[in-house]
Order: C-alpha cells, then sequence, then structure tokens
C-alpha cells in the first residue's frame, strides 16, 4: 500500500511538473517573441500566451474557470479600470497572466494533492524565482517577492478567487514602474 502511495505522489508531482514547465516554455517564446517586436505590443505579446495557456490546461484537465480563481465578483470589472493608466493595460495583463498561473494554477494544484502549506510554499518559491531572473534582482526583493507570495496565497484561500490579488500585483507594479 505504501508503494502505491508513493508512486501516486511521484505521479502528480510529474503532472504538475509537466504542465508548469509546458506554460515557462510558453511565456519564454512568447517573451523572445514580445522582445522581438518591441514597445507596448511586445510587452503584451509576452504575457497573452500565458494566460491561454493556463486557461486551455484549465480546459484540458475538465476544470472550470473558478478552479483557478476566476470566479464571478465585484474585482472583476473594476479590475479593467487599471487599463485606464498609463501602462496600466501592460500591467494588468502582465500581473494578471503571472497571478493566473502561480495563485490561480500551481497553489490550487499543489494545495489538492499536498495541502494548503505545501501549495503556498512551492508557489511562492516559484514565483520568487521566476522573478530572480529580473536585472538587479538582490536580496530585498526576494524577500518582498516570498512575503507577496505567502500574503497573496493566503488571500486565494481565505476569499476563493484571484481578482483582488491581480489588482495588487498591478498597483504593485505601477508603483515599481513610477519610482
Amino acid at each position: 500500500m505504501q508503494k502505491n502511495a508513493v508512486r501516486n505522489a511521484v505521479e502528480n508531482v510529474a503532472t504538475v511538473g509537466r504542465a508548469v514547465a509546458a506554460l515557462l516554455l510558453l511565456s519564454l517564446s512568447a517573451a523572445t517573441i514580445g522582445a522581438a517586436v518591441g514597445g507596448a505590443a511586445g510587452k503584451l505579446l509576452q504575457f497573452i500566451p500565458l494566460w491561454a495557456g493556463v486557461l486551455a490546461l484549465t480546459r484540458i484537465e475538465g476544470r472550470y474557470l473558478e478552479s483557478v480563481g476566476l470566479t464571478r465578483t465585484r474585482w472583476a470589472g473594476g479590475l479593467l479600470l487599471f487599463g485606464l493608466l498609463p501602462g496600466g493595460l501592460i500591467r494588468l495583463v502582465q500581473a494578471g497572466a503571472e497571478e493566473l498561473l502561480y495563485r490561480g494554477y500551481i497553489l490550487n494544484r499543489v494545495n489538492e494533492r499536498y495541502g494548503r502549506l505545501w501549495g503556498i510554499l512551492i508557489s511562492s518559491g516559484l514565483f520568487t524565482l521566476m522573478h530572480a531572473m529580473n536585472p538587479g534582482f538582490g536580496l530585498t526583493d526576494a524577500l518582498q517577492c516570498i512575503l507577496f507570495s505567502i500574503l497573496t496565497g493566503i488571500y486565494v484561500f481565505e476569499r476563493g478567487e484571484i481578482w483582488g490579488v491581480m489588482a495588487l500585483h498591478t498597483i504593485w507594479n505601477i508603483r515599481i514602474d513610477l519610482l
């Protein structure tokens, strides 16, 4: 019986790993295309495929959008207002794609298999590693990413949606642009 449990755990990790690898590869390919195009259009091209990939993977798994936190809520309409801010649309698409992947997909899939604590820790670690590729990323940035990830992971579990996290992430990124 113990061998079956170990085998199932290994298969679950492999499944999540393949899905995350496919989504990150899609994102890196899109980033290459986006860099070649340049400008605002290039920035949008970097993250739209990630949105599409997560949503497609969710449907392939036979899940509803609610399973990645895209619920009907008051945040949905209000979040679109960020698109009116200078650079807001680009930041909304970027932050939304990251949140959809890390808090919507990874956090929930790991939680289903291993519980909330592991969901928060693994999604936070991957979120921080992805941001570690940014130029000038240092210890303070790592601590901010980890703390942000832990708190937003708790928010997602408490609220059952990611719209508020998308809004917070968008505001955070706009703030970084303004400083």
